[in-house]
């Protein structure tokens, strides 16, 4: 079957990238900077209101996207499933980073080292260390 979309995936990016809207957009750059070594790539500011209208940011190398919206009615809440090297030391560089901790780190039927997080903003990130080298769908 061919693809649904085919066009222009900019550097970094893959066909769905997420995009948050927030409150408080700096304090949750901050955070996720501390938590996960995200780093910032590309900033608009809205001149007038000083409001972050877009924030490109990239963990390992994946990009997405965050934008300040002004009351908590647009803001989304979503769940992410992070690979990193170290689960545990990624886990607890999150809580103490503000995250809270939602189940502790453990090793899974499917073959995963993970632990649950809730970050400051309400959004839930599964933490995994793959522990065999093979797919889910072996």
């Amino acid at each position: 079957m061919p693809p649904v979309i085919d066009g222009y995936i900019p550097f970094g990016f893959s066909p769905i990238t997420p995009y948050l809207f927030v409150v408080q957009a700096e304090s949750y750059i901050q955070f996720l900077g501390a938590a996960f070594g995200a780093i910032e790539i590309h900033r608009t500011v809205d001149s007038e209101s000083g409001r972050l209208q877009n924030v490109i940011l990239e963990i390992s190398d994946q990009r997405f996207m965050i934008a300040e919206v002004e009351d908590s009615k647009g803001i989304s809440h979503s769940a992410f499933y992070l690979s990193v090297k170290d689960a545990h030391q990624a886990f607890n560089r999150s809580l103490q980073a503000g995250a809270t901790e939602v189940y502790p780190v453990g090793d899974t039927d499917y073959g995963d080292r993970q632990g649950g997080i809730q970050d400051p903003l309400g959004n839930y990130w599964w933490i995994a260390q793959r522990l065999v080298n093979k797919g889910y769908e072996d």
